[in-house]
């Protein structure tokens, strides 16, 4: 542990204090003024530099945003495509669909006179059904009216 601390030798002098460092010289106006627009003129580099930069850094962002809205905007049109197509589609199918309900009417309509010519022909049928029963009831009549008697 003791090779951690750092003794000064007991023989040597204590070493003597440096001397404080000599004042700087005064620098004359037109020095002092040379060093200020010399700042001046760094600032305004490293400035025109941050604004160079942030311009640049703006201009790649917008870029990005420009090439994200082309691509949504190719989708928005793919969609839009779509939905022209289906809304096409679907006036088709809604033209099928009049066509077909006129079909039904008219089915519905031939179905119905054919029920009527169907209930009129029953009717007639019924009706030649009960004149020849009623021939075939004067044909009973005239035929035992004409049986000749006979005699014992």
């Amino acid at each position: 542990m003791t090779d951690f601390i750092h003794e000064h030798p007991r023989d040597e002098k204590p070493a003597a204090p440096t001397p404080p460092p000599a004042p700087e010289a005064p620098l004359d106006e037109k020095t002092g003024q040379k060093r200020v627009y010399g700042y001046i003129f760094i600032l305004f580099i490293v400035a025109f530099g941050l604004l160079l930069w942030s311009f640049l850094m703006n201009q790649r962002s917008t870029d990005q945003v420009l090439s994200e809205l082309r691509g949504s905007t190719g989708t928005l049109q793919s969609t839009l495509d779509r939905n022209v197509a289906l809304e096409q589609q679907n006036e088709a199918l809604e033209a099928q669909i009049r066509d077909l309900e006129a079909k039904v009417r008219d089915l519905e309509a031939g179905g119905r006179q054919l029920e009527e010519e169907k209930a009129s022909a029953e009717q007639e049928r019924d009706a030649l059904k009960a004149a020849l029963e009623e021939a075939q009831a004067a044909l009973k009549a005239y035929e035992t009216e004409a049986e000749p008697v006979e005699n014992p």
